[in-house]
């Protein structure tokens, strides 16, 4: 269960406090383990009529404290941070209900907030995560896991305004650092303020998406990639499961009556029918889907048209904040190393749209250099 980190809001302007755990929707969370653990230690000490046959009393008395004290501790557990720029000191603390422990470390021990992507693996499910950290010379401080980059980015742009410290932002997977009062810039104020002219790139000889200019505004379609050499190991898996149907429709064959279309139609669905919609669908989405980028001065507009209708993204030009290039590392498996696809990455407070794009590096510079040209562009752009 993923527990929410709050600030808590504090007259003090030196102060600032994050706490997590309490309120309503974690208190109806625990109460049935509390009613739980407390019914069955009641039952297995005999104070409840029904105990004529009570639980073994070993086994009652552990299962019943365990359910309690966990539901309690769900209840009121809490936990948080206490940030004080005038004792330059942050605090980390815990406990139930009231806090039982805390512990003292000095804000001069570290030098800039990080955000940064995590991969969280658990026995049966791998999820991603943001974590904000106060990062140091020794060990960084993590403050908090975030499912979305939107609060890890509200978070960490606060705290970096609250103490002054630049932030270091990975998880784009470019490292990007902004400095306490660039956090409220746009991505086209900040150029405009650096000032000179952008390093032109040349137009790649072979160029596999269609780039239209009108007026300051610049339009560039992607169409599909079709089916390639990356969806080569999903259609393999797909036939080899469709392979193992063959002994169970065998198997299917030798029942009597009736049961012989039932055991059919039973192992066409398993093996035939769901891994084909599992497999399949995202695999034709995949190469079936075209992009179109269309920027200006005004903003970004990202549309996605695959085969169940078309997502549209806006970004405007004042929430635009970071737009990157990025190329992840080429990944092995059982048919070789997989060509990495090129990642445009653009990214606000609130939205984060990725553009993957099958496509040489040059190409993918050429995109990079034209969008950001065409976003701090005052005035009609030449498109190379």
């Amino acid at each position: 269960m993923d527990i929410p980190l709050a600030v808590v809001h504090s007259h003090d302007l030196a102060l600032l406090q994050l706490k997590k755990g309490g309120g309503v929707l974690l208190s109806v969370f625990g109460l049935p383990f509390v009613l739980g653990g407390t019914w069955l230690l009641a039952a297995t000490l005999e104070w409840l009529p029904m105990a004529d046959n009570p639980p073994s009393f070993a086994l009652g008395l552990a299962g019943g404290t365990v359910f309690l004290l966990s539901g309690l501790g769900v209840m009121g557990g809490r936990a948080g941070f206490i940030l004080d720029k005038r004792r330059q000191t942050v605090v980390r603390w815990w406990g139930v209900v009231l806090p039982w422990q805390r512990r003292e470390f000095s804000l001069m021990g570290f030098h800039e907030l990080t955000l940064t992507k995590v991969r969280q693996e658990t026995s049966d499910s791998s999820d991603i995560a943001y974590a904000v950290c106060l990062e140091g010379p020794s060990q960084p401080l993590h403050l908090h896991d975030f499912r979305t980059y939107e609060k890890a980015r509200a978070l960490a742009e606060r705290l970096a305004q609250f103490l002054s410290m630049p932030l270091a932002d990975t998880s784009s997977g470019v490292k990007v650092v902004r400095a306490p009062d660039e956090l409220h810039q746009s991505l086209r104020e900040r150029r405009r303020r650096a000032g000179g002219r952008d390093e032109e790139v040349a137009k790649p000889a072979a160029l596999t998406s269609r780039v239209a200019q009108t007026g300051s505004a610049v339009t560039i379609d992607m169409p599909p990639t079709g089916l390639t050499s990356r969806h080569l190991p999903m259609a393999v898996l797909l036939m080899f499961v469709w392979l193992m149907s063959v002994p169970g429709i065998a198997v299917c064959l030798a029942f009597a009556g009736h049961m012989v279309w039932f055991a059919l139609g039973f192992c066409v669905s398993v093996f035939g029918i769901i891994p084909t919609v599992i497999v399949a669908v995202p695999m034709l989405s995949s190469a079936r889907t075209r992009t179109v980028v269309l920027v200006s001065p005004q903003g970004l507009r990202v549309e996605k048209r695959g085969l169940f209708g078309t997502r549209v993204i806006e970004i405007p030009e004042g929430e635009l904040k970071e737009l990157h290039l990025h190329t992840p590392k080429p990944i092995p498996n059982l048919f070789g190393i997989r060509p990495p696809q090129h990642c445009l990455v653009a990214q606000s407070n609130t939205t984060t749209v990725t553009i993957e794009r099958d496509c040489s590096r040059a190409e993918a510079e050429y995109l990079h250099a034209l969008i950001l040209k065409a976003l701090v562009s005052e005035h009609d752009i030449d498109v190379p």
